[in-house]
């Protein structure tokens, strides 16, 4: 942990329509989502699920002291695991009118210049980050084949 640096909160950004907050537990299913990547292809969760015995959602953002230290990590991770039958998948949440520097854009430069060997997906009415609960970055879900959620931390 870096001294004197807290994480980044994932801010939302208020709308009209207020989702309410979940808190995602151990053994339930996790949200589906559907969103777009910096590869500039439509990511589904469930499409992860029929092709991996693994999924680990962490939650992201460009200009993260925390996401910085762990990028390296998780490169590795995903690296050493992806043959096994696991991915990780980054999701980008933060409020881009707070934050401009997480515009997607910017998640494009930040995934070029960390050269990410996995997808980072953008999350720009943050439902996603909603549905699980998410309360910070550098924050991990760990799913299983059948959706349902072993690990959050």
């Amino acid at each position: 942990m870096l001294k004197g640096v807290d994480p980044s909160p994932i801010t939302y950004h208020p709308s009209p329509m207020t989702i309410e907050n979940i808190i995602i537990t151990i053994g339930s299913y996790a949200p589906d989502f559907e969103l777009p990547g910096t590869d500039e292809q439509v990511h589904h969760l469930c499409r992860y699920l029929e092709h991996f015995s693994g999924v680990g959602v962490i939650f992201l953002g460009n200009n993260c002291p925390y996401v910085n230290c762990y990028i390296p990590r998780l490169k590795h991770i995903q690296d050493q695991f992806e043959h096994q039958g696991f991915t990780l998948v980054g999701i980008n949440a933060n409020d881009v009118y707070q934050y401009p520097a997480e515009s997607f854009e910017e998640m494009k430069q930040f995934c070029q210049d960390q050269q990410l060997n996995f997808p980072y997906l953008w999350d720009p009415t943050q439902d996603v980050a909603h549905s699980f609960g998410a309360q910070k970055t550098t924050e991990a879900f760990l799913i299983d084949n059948n959706g349902i959620v072993c690990y959050n931390g």
